[in-house]
């Protein structure tokens, strides 16, 4: 038995001891994981993922979550493993605070182009089950997209009026000033796109119904196993589906080892269970086309509640921000035609149904 790297023997004792108490299991190592809170601990019984909670609430519904996607046949997830008298985690209060403990199975992110096929139908699969289960029965309001784009237009058009009236520009402020005219054009491409969809049926029949999605998918999200498991699960989200699938997208865009012949294969794979129309297809293009990290760039540095952004150190540390977010979404950029080709596809095949009926 060994605490592994970056944990402590005082970390490695308190957890070996809970564990051995509530789920009889021997520990034989501990390792931290990229998250904090969250540690993979090797067990007689397997590799387990032990994760402490300080919001107890958000354990809560991380827990119902996942029963709630069991209801819906979903069981792919890294679903909280019952302790020895059933209990699916655990509280204890811990110097006046209360603590949330849970394990789960563990599993690695995908690596081969292979596997991205079975991340797609796992992906498919939960949402058709957040479609037949809802988290609760109270009437919800879903995010409008063109509202939000329209709101970010507008603070794109504030920083740029805050920007030319400063006097002696930084390198920050040029750099934004230089690369503004191109930002908009991204953001009016985006908001076109979105108005081509069907939009607002989409959304009033999702809200309607009320679809959720999982809200925080990512490329590591979607773990290695006989089939495609999903992780990470909070509190889930009131949206369209097609949120997760965009923010996938983006995530999977900016991962070296992935190409657009492996993103062509996740969405193959989902839209073998969970059919996606041109007009889907487009409202994921919109989000996608959205220059979501340069937006938060700007809005931090020249709309939220930041103070001294005129200093030395402060501006060479936005600087570099401000061109990552840039290089982000050049990166973003390759994968366009990716979903063009989706869409004239989706299209053809919309526009041979018709000919044929």
């Amino acid at each position: 038995m060994s605490p592994g790297h970056n944990v402590t023997e005082q970390l490695f004792e308190s957890v070996t001891k809970w564990m051995a108490k509530e789920y009889a299991y021997e520990v034989e190592r501990i390792s931290t994981s990229e998250e904090w809170g969250r540690y993979i601990v090797e067990t007689n019984y397997g590799v387990v993922e032990f994760r402490t909670w300080e919001d107890v609430n958000l354990l809560e519904k991380a827990n119902h979550c996942r029963e709630t996607l069991v209801k819906g046949q979903f069981r792919q997830i890294d679903r909280f493993i019952p302790g020895c008298d059933g209990q699916s985690y655990y509280v204890e209060e811990v110097n006046g605070e209360r603590i949330g403990y849970s394990i789960s199975d563990h599993f690695s992110p995908f690596k081969q182009t292979k596997d991205m096929v079975a991340k797609g139908r796992s992906l498919a699969k939960m949402h058709i089950a957040m479609k037949r289960y809802p988290l609760s029965d109270e009437d919800i309001s879903f995010p409008r997209w063109d509202k939000r784009f329209q709101s970010n237009i507008d603070h794109f058009i504030q920083a740029r009026k805050s920007v030319e009236r400063v006097y002696g520009k930084s390198k920050v402020d040029m750099m934004f000033l230089v690369n503004f005219y191109s930002i908009m054009q991204r953001v009016r491409k985006a908001f076109k796109m979105l108005g081509e969809a069907n939009y607002e049926s989409i959304v009033t029949v999702a809200e309607g119904n009320r679809h959720w999605c999982h809200g925080k998918i990512e490329y590591s999200s979607l773990g290695l196993s006989n089939e495609g498991y999903i992780s990470g699960l909070l509190d889930g989200v009131y949206d369209i589906q097609h949120y997760d699938l965009a923010t996938y997208w983006l995530s999977l865009s900016k991962q070296e080892e992935i190409n657009p012949t492996d993103i062509f294969s996740f969405f193959e794979g989902y839209r073998e269970l969970n059919p996606l129309s041109s007009d889907d297809l487009k409202i994921i293009y919109s989000y996608i086309l959205f220059p979501h990290p340069i937006w938060r760039n700007v809005y931090s540095l020249y709309l939220g509640n930041s103070e001294a952004i005129h200093e030395i150190e402060q501006l060479e540390l936005r600087y570099e921000l401000l061109i990552s977010a840039l290089k982000e979404q050049q990166q973003v950029e390759r994968s366009y035609p990716l979903m063009m080709l989706l869409i004239r596809q989706s299209v053809e095949q919309e526009e041979g149904r018709k000919l044929g009926d």
